[in-house]
């Protein structure tokens, strides 16, 4: 059940921030079709992974695994959080651009979604968080480094 809520409010979060990110550029922008294009996509982004959510809530969807180029999908990852407006925005480095594998496309990347608000959350808006994929003999390691406060042991033993 508790992970069946984090994955709920996580999600929800992301759409929201992505919603409201709209409506507060609304008004501002709304002679502006590049505005209007971007906040279309946007609308219709949330939309596809509401279904997607409420489908998985029903128990109707079956794992979407296939095979994806992990650098892409953290190029993606970045971009689509960094659209949010939230600070601090994620860099990525890629040392290794041909890392293939087998995954669900959604999950991967709600997955590595929550790790960058982790480290926002972490961090205040004038700190760093840097993404890299690298290799290590046979695996390859995505490494999420923030310049957030860290974790004290009180908080450890929270996990």
């Amino acid at each position: 059940m508790n992970r069946l809520s984090a994955f709920l409010v996580h999600d929800l979060k992301n759409m929201i921030a992505q919603l409201s990110m709209v409506v507060s550029n609304a008004a501002k922008h709304k002679n502006n079709p590049l505005f209007m294009e971007d906040a279309v996509s946007t609308v219709e982004n949330s939309v596809v992974k509401m279904n997607k959510l409420l489908s998985r809530l029903r128990g109707d969807s079956t794992d979407n695994v296939t095979l994806i180029n992990l650098c892409e999908l953290l190029e993606e990852t970045v971009r689509a959080n960094s659209k949010t407006g939230a600070l601090p925005i994620p860099v990525l480095n890629c040392q290794v651009v041909e890392a293939k594998i087998h995954a669900d496309r959604d999950r991967m990347t709600a997955n590595i979604s929550h790790l960058i608000q982790n480290a926002r959350d972490a961090c205040n808006e004038h700190g760093r968080i840097t993404i890299r994929l690298k290799k290590s003999d046979r695996f390859v390691i995505i490494e999420v480094e923030d310049t957030g406060c860290g974790m004290d042991a009180a908080m450890f033993d929270q996990i």
